[in-house]
């Protein structure tokens, strides 16, 4: 392969493809959050995270981080990184391509000068015309590799169990420190949240340091995947019934 076969194949890559973990062999980990941010939970976890030395890439709601500037301030001032997620969490695929651009551009904006190019779509929904329309705005596209499923009302160990099996050097873990919706209003309770992180950074004290996305891809090298993953349109008519009247 020529020096420019290879230029052109890693273009292609960052340009169509999604961030799913780093490779590298340095015991490093990056902790992501979506949906916030809240009083009520993200800065429980930013005392939490702080105490242990450890740094979170939040994935902010333009909605939640319009309404609380002072808290998106607090995230960054506190050594951690926010990335964006769409002004309301709608899944990217099920809407018209003027309202998606429109969903992206908004989350970022509200940000305002803290914002970053790095971007989550909601539920991991993404198609070959959505990844092009996140290009096309410049958004690095960061999923996941790790999933302990705390969305649901799973045990501690339960998911502590899940980060343990599929945990390696470079993983990007899906937490979330707001649940933006749920089927049963006892899973938007974060406090088993709370409980899973303090018990991750328990468990891998002196193993792992948890650092944000940039500083993990500083320290290896992205591995991108061809991620499309579409919801199913019943379930997310359940979910957000309202999002899907376009």
């Amino acid at each position: 392969m020529t020096p420019w076969s290879r230029i052109e194949r890693f273009i292609v890559r960052r340009a169509l493809g999604t961030l799913t973990h780093v490779n590298t062999t340095e015991p490093l980990a990056a902790l992501t959050f979506d949906d916030g941010p809240d009083p009520a939970s993200t800065l429980p976890l930013l005392g939490v995270l702080e105490a242990a030395g450890a740094r979170g890439t939040f994935f902010m709601l333009g909605r939640n981080a319009r309404r609380l500037p002072d808290m998106v301030r607090r995230v960054v001032d506190g050594g951690h990184v926010v990335g964006h997620h769409t002004e309301d969490h709608p899944s990217l695929p099920m809407l018209p391509r003027a309202q998606r651009l429109r969903q992206m551009r908004l989350g970022m904006e509200a940000l305002g000068p803290l914002a970053t190019r790095f971007f989550r779509p909601p539920y991991g929904h993404q198609t070959l015309f959505t990844r092009y329309d996140a290009a096309s705005l410049g958004f690095h596209v960061v999923a996941w590799d790790v999933v302990p499923i705390d969305w649901l009302d799973h045990s501690v160990d339960f998911m502590l169990a899940r980060v343990a099996e599929k945990m390696r050097p470079g993983s990007i873990l899906l937490l979330h420190d707001v649940l933006f919706d749920a089927l049963d209003p006892s899973q938007a309770d974060r406090s088993r949240l709370l409980a899973l992180v303090q018990a991750i950074l328990e468990e891998f004290h002196g193993q792992y340091r948890f650092v944000t996305v940039p500083e993990l891809l500083r320290n290896g090298r992205p591995h991108y995947e061809n991620w499309q993953l579409v919801g199913d349109r019943e379930f997310m008519r359940q979910l957000s019934p309202t999002q899907l009247e376009v």
